[in-house]
């Protein structure tokens, strides 16, 4: 574990203090409507997570991409995974980025798929058990209609540009949930 932050944390420092020397990167931070730090700590365009997530929210967040914001031996996958996850799970659910160009994360792979079912999942149970701890009763309508507009909204199609509240409801699903099974 102790390599893994070592690297983020080189990572970042690259982020922080070398991208910003760099003419592709400052052309991709262009595009993707990023603040570069410029070598200056501090503040939130430092933090490792403001790139991925707008990395990923624009899918663009390949290999080439991370080494030229994080360095060519920058090993970002955890907080890449989590970035990740974040976005494809929070995409039908409001996650709201307005200084991105557009939003069009990648379709998720099988694994993360299987990851984010498993974590909603999780969350409908877990929902589930919440009134009965505290002496409250189940919503069986509510649940009912949240479940129907989560099985609408895995449907919809990410590649348009959506801002807040255009559809109610935030961004509609990413394509990431294969529903053809």
């Amino acid at each position: 574990m102790a390599r893994s932050r070592a690297s983020v944390y080189k990572a970042q420092q690259y982020w922080v203090y070398e991208a910003h020397k760099q003419e592709d990167a400052c052309d991709l931070t262009r595009q993707l409507n990023l603040a570069l730090p410029n070598g200056s700590p501090g503040g939130n365009e430092c933090d490792i997570m403001y790139p991925l997530h707008r990395l990923v929210i624009t899918g663009k967040d390949t290999s080439p991409n991370l080494r030229l914001l994080f360095g060519p031996a920058a090993d970002v996958t955890e907080p890449h995974a989590r970035a990740r996850q974040t976005v494809l799970l929070n995409a039908r659910g409001g996650l709201v980025d307005d200084e991105a160009p557009y939003i069009a994360p990648r379709q998720a792979s099988r694994a993360e798929q299987d990851e984010l079912r498993r974590q909603l999942q999780f969350g409908r149970e877990y929902r589930g058990m919440l009134p009965h701890c505290f002496g409250g009763t189940r919503d069986v309508a509510s649940e009912k209609k949240r479940d129907a507009v989560v099985e609408i909204g895995t449907r919809n199609n990410a590649s348009k540009r959506l801002r807040g509240h255009d559809t109610g409801s935030g961004y509609p699903s990413p394509e990431w949930m294969d529903t053809s099974e």
